[in-house]
């Protein structure tokens, strides 16, 4: 499963929010790290395995709007609310 991710580097906390724009709904990440040397996406990585188990970044490395790969089939909101 493919989802859409907006992060947000440096801003001190943690913390994944699900939003919707009208291309449908995309996680909004902030990241403790900044994005120097690939820290805010170990960061990203690191996190969102926590929550939804094996994961990998398919598109967007360097840029602020990824697409992650969630090898399980999963309902992000009922994730969401578990953690």
């Amino acid at each position: 499963m493919l989802i859409k991710v907006k992060v947000n580097p440096g801003s001190g906390k943690f913390k994944i929010s699900l939003e919707r724009d009208l291309n449908g709904p995309y996680l909004r990440i902030w990241l403790k790290s900044q994005p120097e040397k690939g820290k805010a996406n170990k960061e990203l990585l690191k996190e969102l395995k926590k929550v939804f188990g094996e994961v990998e970044i398919v598109s967007g490395a360097s840029s602020r709007e990824k697409y992650i790969k969630v090898s399980n089939n999963i309902k992000i909101e009922e994730k969401l609310r578990k953690n």
